[in-house]
């Protein structure tokens, strides 16, 4: 948990030069005139405001603080929780104080706490823990930092005190996902009206597992070895010889003309994301590209076509992170990225308003438009 800033604040009177210098000037007299009963005072009242000064100079010292949000990638309208841990190691206790400012996409889960800003008090003692738990409810899509953690810390006398602040790890919430059906788009559209000339037939030296035999499937995928230990016919499911690829692009331009439409945009990044789980449901390589700049990274997003485990995290990070801020027109990208994308690659298209003009080496350009209700 990194440090942002420290201030040093004084809360009483006494603590002001001005005042201590004053003190100072009242004791020398008052000793030179033999006066010792206020003379007394006076030395009780330093002595206590340089004893606080200098508790409060090592009040923070030590003082370890962790904060970490699980999960911390989600959907909209899940909940997470802030965890803020606090471990005095040092044998000096210390009155702390915290604020955490939250944001209007992540707020407490509580109907009792409208409020933005949550606090706490704790006077922890010699290496004492503490430990906070916010459950918090995220709302939309985003790339999200929280507010930093306001520390304040005092003396046992309230005298001075310190603040410090601290960052928190980011949150990634993802584009909601639907299935294909929800967004009427039909899986064979996404094929294509081209016809592909290779052969997508089965590879007996692809072998994908097995399944139950079933009458429809031919004898020669029969499993022998496996159906004769576990005493039934069992089929191998085998895996096309040659992949259909797909690679779903996002025009950005499309809704930042005119006036901003950031319903539409977040519908098409909710599109984009269900049919990367399709693709990947159904184990068919696929990429993403969209010419709009990702947040704290301030480059366009280029996912190269994969059916690797992690494909579908990559695509969904980048979703997260995507601005409605566009960095150039998609067909300059795609020509910029070309050597990324195999030949006989389906591009999907995602913008609003008419199709524009996209020069590729692909296989075929499939456009679907989108606005606030949807396709």
């Amino acid at each position: 948990m990194g440090h942002a800033e420290r201030n040093h604040n004084r809360t009483s009177i006494y603590t002001m030069p001005l005042i201590k210098i004053f003190l100072w000037i009242v004791l020398v007299l008052l000793l030179i005139n033999q006066i010792f009963l206020p003379a007394g005072v006076i030395i009780f009242i330093l002595l206590i405001v340089e004893l606080t000064r200098l508790w409060n100079r090592f009040a923070l010292y030590n003082l370890e603080v962790n904060s970490a949000v699980y999960p911390a990638r989600l959907f909209p309208d899940e909940e997470t929780v802030l965890k803020i841990g606090f471990n005095n190691n040092k044998i000096l206790p210390i009155n702390l104080h915290w604020t955490q400012e939250m944001l209007p996409e992540i707020r407490q889960v509580s109907a009792d706490a409208p409020e933005q800003a949550l606090s706490g008090f704790k006077i922890m003692r010699w290496h004492d823990r503490y430990t906070v738990s916010l459950p918090l409810a995220v709302k939309k899509r985003g790339y999200y930092h929280l507010p930093p953690l306001v520390i304040e810390a005092r003396d046992g006398l309230g005298l001075y005190e310190k603040t410090e602040k601290y960052a928190h790890p980011a949150v990634m919430v993802y584009p909601r996902i639907k299935s294909v059906g929800e967004l009427e788009i039909s899986p064979s559209a996404l094929i294509g009206e081209r016809k592909d000339k290779r052969p997508l037939a089965p590879d007996p030296l692809r072998i994908a597992g097995l399944r139950d035999y079933t009458p429809d499937i031919p004898a020669r995928f029969i499993s022998w070895k496996a159906s004769a230990k576990k005493d039934e016919l069992l089929a191998k499911v085998l895996e096309p010889s040659a992949d259909l690829r797909i690679c779903i692009a996002v025009d950005i331009g499309t809704f930042a003309q005119g006036e901003r439409d950031e319903d539409s945009f977040e519908e098409a990044l909710s599109v984009a994301a269900s049919l990367a789980y399709w693709a990947d449901t159904n184990r068919l390589p696929f990429g993403f590209i969209a010419n709009g700049r990702l947040k704290e990274l301030d480059s366009p997003a280029v996912i190269p076509i994969s059916s690797a485990p992690s494909q579908m995290y990559g695509v969904l990070e980048a979703l997260a992170r995507l601005e409605l801020d566009p960095a150039q027109t998609l067909d300059d990208l795609i020509q910029m990225e070309r050597k990324s994308f195999p030949w006989g690659t389906t591009l999907v298209v995602l913008g609003k308003g008419p199709a524009a003009p996209v020069t590729s080496h692909l296989r075929s350009n499939i456009y679907f438009r989108i606005d606030k209700e949807g396709r």
